[in-house]
C-alpha cells in the first residue's frame, strides 16, 4: 500500500516582500493545525517547511481521504513548490 512519508513546501516570495516566515494552517479560520515556512539561506533565501503538525493526506484522494487543503498567511509568493515523498507502507 502506498502512503506519503512527507511533504516540504519552498516558497519564493516577491522581491517587494521582506518576510522571512509564512505559517500555513489546515483551516481557514486558523484554528487548525498549523506549520511554518522559514526564510533558508542556504536555498537562496526561499523559504521552505515541512508539514509536520498538519497531517499528511493520503496517497489517493476518494471520498474517505480528501484532498490537502491549505491555507496561508501571506500569498506574495512568487512561486510555490511542493515536494511529495512517497512509499510503500
Amino acid at each position: 500500500k502506498l502512503t506519503i512519508k512527507a511533504v516540504t513546501l519552498f516558497a519564493e516570495m516577491s522581491m517587494a516582500d521582506a518576510v522571512s516566515t509564512v505559517n500555513l494552517n489546515d483551516k481557514a479560520d486558523r484554528s487548525g493545525q498549523n506549520d511554518t515556512l522559514i526564510k533558508n539561506p542556504s536555498l537562496g533565501g526561499f523559504l521552505s517547511g515541512a508539514l509536520t503538525n498538519i497531517a499528511l493526506p493520503a496517497a489517493v484522494t476518494d471520498p474517505t481521504h480528501p484532498p490537502l487543503t491549505l491555507y496561508f498567511d501571506n500569498n506574495s509568493m512568487e512561486d510555490l513548490w511542493v515536494a511529495i515523498t512517497w512509499g510503500e507502507s
